[in-house]
């Protein structure tokens, strides 16, 4: 649709911290958040697909992922904004994604991201 993707299938990822993340089908994210005129460089679509999709899914709920757009086991994790970024530098990581694309995306949410995340009230 778009910039935006459709998850079609619930998809689950068991993070290296002992949690699961889910995504549930009909999450809509528009992957990496990268500027269209930086494609040439890096784009979007050039990334973890899982990455962009649980980073897109803890930004967007402010490190609290609840149904109908998500869920994570155990019930009670409550992501901050750098383990959201650490998470997707692990999927980028466990993707096999070329070290510096990798590298260069986690750096740019680290540095331009917090207006993004939206922060527990």
């Amino acid at each position: 649709i778009g910039n935006e993707w459709v998850v079609a299938d619930d998809f689950t990822y068991p993070a290296n911290d002992g949690f699961n993340i889910t995504a549930k089908s009909g999450f809509k994210t528009d992957l990496a958040s990268i500027p269209r005129f930086l494609w040439g460089f890096l784009a979007s679509f050039e990334l973890s697909l899982a990455g962009s999709i649980f980073h897109d899914l803890i930004y967007r709920s402010g490190g609290r992922v609840m149904l109908p757009a998500g869920e994570v086991s155990p019930a009670d994790k409550i992501f901050s904004r750098e383990e959201a970024d650490d998470l997707f530098l692990e999927m980028m990581t466990r993707n096999k994604d070329r070290y510096w694309k990798g590298n260069v995306a986690y750096l740019a949410v680290r540095w331009f991201g917090k207006s993004s995340w939206r922060g527990l009230a």
